[in-house]
């Protein structure tokens, strides 16, 4: 260990005082004390150096932290932990708070300490200074805007950011204090102050002074908020199918269905609903209120028999409550001055509530005369009395895709002659057309701004689309653009790591000598989407990755030096792992829609392994590991609905077996393997699979080479492996916190210090040190982290 004591600035004292500089230097780096304890008693040098300092009397220093004689990055200030007693040679120590960063080796840790004779706790730091994008790209995101509300000069734009293909969102709530000038994210939490988990995204939103609310597609996924700027995720929305929110006078209203009979719930808070009266119809699909008044629109469906058939009738209904929702009356918006539609865009706007039809007018002279499309605007300024108001007559008109208003105005969108237009209004009467602002958009939301300006929200091709008067640049906005990042494997020799992955919607490759400073390596210009698998061996370094275009093909890079890459198309080959053993390279993934096997000894030429008998069409293989003598495989299969584990043998990595894989654990009703690593004929395979209260881990060890298996459940439903110098190292996540366990054998297991939150997507060792990457889910976008802690001795 080459350090640097830290000064405290305090006076200085004799060269051989207790506590001096020189005397805490001999004491850390091997002029110890006769009395001191020996250098192989299995303690780490930090470990003992704080020992000895201890058994001297001196305090162990919480100022500067330790730093390499090389620069390296800072580590994140960690948060107070618990203070808890710590029993040590017979005396009793409080636990007192401290963040150092220890240095050996040239590499840094981030380090919480609990006590003068606590260990330190590795913690994750955030990395995305190390695993770099590609600012020339797009973010490889996509964003949608849903929902816009207004409130004075408070405006609140609610969507989502989703990865292409995935189902869980990031919620964002943009709003604006000042009419739309400026923006900012809002933070989003959970109740205890977390970080807001992925999951459905908001799609419907309302609120005032004092309350806001927002709600999922699926009812139940709640967020709130007192002043918009800070929203609480939670999990007791009203439930069933709620199809539109608006804020009431005396808090909200909900509309939706259960699926047979329209129902209404009412929030004084937005956090507790509760089922209020509802219209005698079958669905409600709008609401809008002013003060007390609540307008509802929706369908009823009534069947009847004729000449023994069931005929089903729909017919359309509009009910005003006049008390809050706690009783109905049905009222009509007339057809009038050519219209002939249902009634759309119910709103409360500018002295009271608003809906337009899609209508026809005659134009032109009697030679010239035809017949256009249109749309007739009805006003009832209680809600009760409705008669047309005006008209949105623009040449060409094909359909209003929305309409909306608020205290400051009305504002429609139509489509005519295949683009956008936007209209609004102060009275309902007379309208001004203009051009949609900025690229072409799918507008989903619209509210209208206090001086009436219109709000346009939606999205142009994946990127989120929001207009005040003129287009928003929301790239502008902290942590409202995300940027995709991913590191899925890591792979490390003596002098080189190599990270791989994507950034952007695009392949990523990244470069390191230590572990600790990375540059992204340039890669050949070839369609991936991102890299899955790295491994190294005498040829040099072989990475397989995956073009989202062609779901069936994989690209496959190669590289003598991790510097300069070479690609492959691999066609009817989808390649999820790599390994190098003893009779070279081999790659395992699926092939004409089956588990399949490649090998290649020179990086240049490959040959397909035969597939075994009894392999089944719909099974895959996931990973791949070198052992003593050989390979095994790993992977799944699905029957009757289920997924089952699958496992290969093959002395050569061609000719092949498929092996009788280990039971599911008890508890298990599905369950495949998703990877495997090796010691010698030791071997490990981690899967995930579902019981009956949710997703969850397993993991199986073999001490024959794959022979025989003996498989354990895992509360971490992600879980990756490594092998190390000592046996194995799983790393993964429970509760959300970072996990880490070791092994010697792969059956007993114990928990390895360390701090951080997120999911674990990569491990490997790098020197004597295990490092593991992945990524920390925030309210303002995925953050990559990494993981860094000496290995543990046996």
């Amino acid at each position: 260990m080459a350090a640097r004591i830290p000064q405290d600035g305090s006076a200085r004292v004799g060269a051989d005082a207790p506590g001096s500089r020189h005397v805490r230097r001999l004491l850390a780096f091997g002029d110890a004390p006769a009395d001191a304890p020996a250098d192989d008693d299995g303690r780490s040098p930090w470990r003992r150096s704080h020992d000895a300092w201890q058994d001297a009397g001196i305090s162990w220093h919480d100022g500067p932290a330790l730093v390499t004689s090389r620069p390296a990055p800072a580590a994140p200030v960690q948060g107070p932990a618990r203070q808890r007693p710590v029993a040590r040679r017979g005396r009793l120590v409080t636990g007192a708070v401290a963040v150092v960063v220890l240095a050996a080796g040239g590499a840094a840790y981030a380090l919480t300490r609990g006590g003068p004779d606590a260990p330190p706790v590795p913690a994750a730091r955030p990395a995305d200074a190390l695993f770099t994008a590609d600012a020339t790209l797009p973010d490889g995101l996509v964003q949608d805007l849903r929902a816009v509300a207004v409130a004075g000069q408070v405006i609140v734009v609610a969507g989502a950011e989703t990865a292409p293909g995935a189902q869980a969102a990031r919620a964002e709530f943009l709003v604006s204090r000042d009419a739309g000038r400026a923006w900012t994210l809002a933070d989003v939490r959970t109740p205890d102050g977390a970080e807001s988990p992925r999951g459905p995204a908001p799609v419907l939103l309302a609120g005032a002074p004092g309350a806001w609310a927002a709600l999922g597609a699926d009812g139940t996924t709640l967020w709130t908020s007192p002043d918009a700027r800070t929203w609480t995720l939670r999990g007791s929305g009203p439930g069933g199918r709620v199809s539109a929110l608006a804020r009431t006078a005396q808090g909200f209203a909900a509309v939706g269905t259960d699926g047979t009979r329209a129902v209404v719930w009412t929030s004084p808070d937005g956090r507790t609903w509760q089922h209020a009266a509802a219209p005698q119809a079958t669905a409600l699909d709008a609401v809008a209120a002013s003060g007390t008044t609540l307008l509802a629109h929706g369908t009823t469906v009534t069947a009847r028999r004729v000449k023994k058939r069931t005929v089903r009738t729909t017919a359309e209904g509009l009910w005003r409550s006049a008390d809050a929702g706690r009783s109905w009356t049905p009222v009509t918006v007339p057809q009038a001055d050519g219209s002939a539609g249902p009634v759309r865009g119910l709103t409360a706007g500018p002295g009271g509530f608003y809906a337009v039809r899609d209508a026809r007018r005659a134009t032109g002279s009697k030679k010239r005369r035809r017949t256009v499309a249109d749309a007739v605007v009805f006003a009832a300024p209680d809600g009760a009395r409705w008669a047309p108001a005006g008209r949105l007559a623009v040449d060409g008109l094909e359909r209003v895709e929305r309409f909306g208003g608020a205290a400051g105005g009305l504002a429609a969108v139509v489509r005519a002659k295949g683009a956008l237009t936007v209209l609004r209004s102060t009275d309902g009467r007379t309208w001004s057309p203009g051009a949609v602002p900025g690229t072409a958009p799918a507008v989903a939301g619209l509210g209208v701004t206090a001086g009436g300006v219109p709000v346009l929200a939606g999205r142009a091709a994946d990127d989120p689309y929001l207009a005040v008067g003129a287009p928003v640049d929301l790239r502008a906005v902290p942590g409202a653009i995300g940027v995709r990042r991913d590191v899925a494997a890591l792979a490390a020799v003596p002098g080189r790591v190599v990270a791989v992955g994507g950034t952007n919607g695009a392949a990523a490759l990244w470069t390191s000598a230590d572990g600790v400073r990375w540059i992204r390596a340039a890669r050949p210009d070839v369609p991936a989407t991102a890299l899955t698998a790295v491994v190294h061996g005498p040829a040099g370094w072989l990475v397989a990755g995956r073009n989202d275009a062609r779901p069936a093909d994989s690209v496959l890079l190669t590289s003598g030096d991790a510097l300069t890459w070479r690609a492959k198309a691999a066609t009817n080959a989808r390649v999820a792992a790599v390994a190098y053993g003893p009779a070279g390279y081999v790659a395992v993934g699926t092939g004409f829609g089956t588990a399949a096997a490649w090998r290649t000894t020179d990086l240049v030429s490959w040959t397909g392994a035969p597939t075994p008998k009894g392999v089944a069409k719909g099974s895959w293989l996931a990973g791949v590991a070198a052992t003593a003598s050989g390979y095994v495989a790993v992977g799944g299969r699905r029957t009757a609905g289920r997924d089952a584990p699958v496992l290969w043998t093959s002395p050569d990595g061609l000719t092949w077996t498929q092996a009788t894989p280990p039971a599911l654990p008890p508890g298990l009703v599905t369950g495949s393997f998703t990877q495997v690593v090796a010691v010698g004929n030791r071997l490990v395979a981690v899967g995930r699979g579902t019981t009956a209260s949710g997703p969850a881990g397993f993991v199986a060890s073999s001490a024959d080479g794959g022979a025989h298996w003996t498989a354990a459940l895992r509360p971490e439903a992600n879980v990756t492996a490594a092998a190390t110098p000592q046996g194995f190292a799983l790393a993964g996540t429970s509760g959300g916190r970072l996990t880490v366990l070791v092994s010697p054998d792969g059956t007993a297991w114990r928990r390895v210090a360390a701090k951080g939150d997120g999911t674990v997507t990569a491990l490997t060792v790098v020197g004597r040190d295990l490092v593991a990457v992945g990524s920390a889910a925030g309210h303002r976008g995925d953050v990559p982290f990494l993981w860094r802690a000496p290995l543990p001795s046996r």
